[in-house]
């Protein structure tokens, strides 16, 4: 939609600063993934996405709106269009707002609506640690899945890349407030960080849940 709006040139220097702002959202976030030595960002789905190239077209991107909006904008027109953009911009903060508040008391929080909208009820943390204690052995990371939801669902497989694998034996069938703890195994030895993906089944739709898992030494 940010694509179409700037190929129209309707309302161009707000949506020039609108691409401005996506794209240095996008660089922040990237960026800390890379930071965090996920190989792995997924931010192009099943295709192999390295962060740092992520966040290097990111900039590149946010950069090049910025000169083209300074370079081709008369300054006039451009103190419009950045009033314009507050003004739209506070708008949208507030429908956000009022449209959170409403989630959150109708499903008890933000992220248990966040959960609801991605289309299963699945709470797992967003990155948990492996310790490893012997230097020969893998390191183990323990990931708490509970199903916050009134409807039954199934965890039916897992991605893990980098020799790491999932110990845990899957399908796992969790039931309404029900727990399981999945264990990964990895060597932190020779392991950066990664991401693992599982796979949810809910109510005939197959959807996905990602966890960051990181190594530290044990104090």
């Amino acid at each position: 939609m940010l694509g179409l709006w700037l190929v129209s040139g309707i309302n161009r220097v707000q949506a020039l600063l609108f691409g401005i702002l996506a794209y240095t959202g996008l660089a922040v976030v990237s960026g800390r993934l890379a930071a965090s030595g996920v190989p792995d960002c997924g931010c192009m789905g099943a295709l192999p996405s390295n962060p740092w190239i992520i966040f290097g077209l990111d900039v590149l991107l946010a950069i090049g709106l910025t000169a083209t909006l300074y370079l081709s904008t008369e300054r006039v027109v451009l103190r419009q269009g950045f009033r314009q953009f507050l003004a739209t911009s506070a708008s949208i903060v507030l429908i956000v707002a009022a449209i959170a508040l409403v989630a959150a008391g109708r499903y008890g929080s933000l992220e248990a609506a966040m959960r609801n909208w991605q289309g299963h009820s699945l709470h797992v943390p967003a990155s948990v640690e492996a310790i490893q204690h012997d230097e020969d052995r893998n390191a183990r990371a323990s990931i708490d899945a509970r199903n916050d939801g009134d409807t039954s669902l199934r965890i039916i497989g897992s991605d893990v890349c980098c020799g790491a694998r999932l110990e845990s034996p899957l399908p796992i069938a969790l039931g309404p407030g029900e727990n399981h703890t999945l264990i990964v195994l990895l060597n932190c030895n020779r392991q950066t960080p990664l991401v693992v993906t599982l796979w949810v089944e809910f109510e005939g739709k197959l959807k996905k849940q990602r966890v960051v898992v990181s190594c530290r030494n044990p104090s």
